[in-house]
């Protein structure tokens, strides 16, 4: 498919959401920048939300339904988005979080301005109603090398321009298959560019899968070892110093700056 120069392509997986599906929605047709698709794959969800989704797809046809045949997660859900997307931008969003009607159209005449191809933004912290309760903030850069030691990228702030760079896929792993694809943008831009402004809330659900650091330890490990290459020598001593210590110090800045946030919001 040939790209359109000015439409974005906002990648979106879904799996039994049908509690914050329609927020999640609702929060992209409410963005003033309008040259949009809107792709959701579903991933076999057993609620309501292929029945919500629809319902939306019948009133803007910018929507578009894709119907995974099994489950196989969200980065495989989010490849066949990928797949079918028109646009020369890709955009992220997940089907628990929410964008500030300003977000795109501050993104795309960010990427404009000063002519960047990967790019993504400060957000939010928020609990399951949105209600703020954080802040994380970001550097005005990051380079290929930095991101090998930790992913200060959250995933609904990405944009990339695939004129540029080529569409790319994410690998198909259950977890941190985004940091992979971060890695694989940043091989070629070789920086990622940030807006430090909260364009998105982050809606923290309990028991979900990015929730529990502790279980994401092997799949940073196979980051390392299966798409950085390294052995298994170098990718421990990775981990446990340089990226857990990174990692460390993320956590104590984002407490620190929503400590302040909260005090003068």
């Amino acid at each position: 498919m040939t790209e359109i120069d000015n439409l974005v392509s906002i990648i979106l997986p879904s799996y039994n959401l049908e509690k914050y599906i329609a927020e999640t929605i609702e929060s992209v047709l409410f963005q003033t920048y309008t040259d949009w698709e809107l792709l959701i794959t579903d991933d076999c969800s057993t609620d309501n939300t292929v029945d919500i989704i629809k319902s939306y797809c019948e009133k803007d046809n910018r929507i578009k339904l894709f119907c995974q045949e099994k489950n196989r997660g969200a980065g495989a859900a989010r490849n066949n988005s990928i797949m079918e997307a028109r646009g020369r931008y890709i955009a992220f969003l997940d089907g628990d979080d929410w964008w500030y009607p300003e977000k795109l159209q501050m993104q795309m005449d960010f990427i404009r301005k000063y002519n960047y191809e990967f790019i993504f933004t400060a957000f939010e912290y928020a609990d399951e109603k949105l209600n703020v309760t954080g802040v994380s903030y970001k550097p005005r850069r990051i380079s290929h090398n930095q991101l090998k030691i930790g992913c200060n990228i959250g995933t609904p702030g990405v944009i990339y321009d695939t004129k540029r760079i080529g569409k790319l896929y994410m690998p198909n792993i259950r977890k941190r298959q985004d940091w992979a694809m971060w890695l694989q943008i940043s091989r070629y831009s070789k920086y990622a560019y940030s807006i430090n402004k909260p364009l998105w809330k982050y809606r923290i659900l309990p028991n979900s899968l990015s929730s529990n650091k502790f279980n994401l330890i092997q799949y940073n490990i196979k980051i390392y070892r299966e798409y950085l290459k390294y052995s298994k020598f170098k990718s421990y001593v990775i981990f446990y110093f340089l990226f857990l210590p990174n990692h460390v110090m993320k956590i104590f800045k984002n407490k620190l700056d929503s400590w302040r946030y909260r005090r003068c919001s």
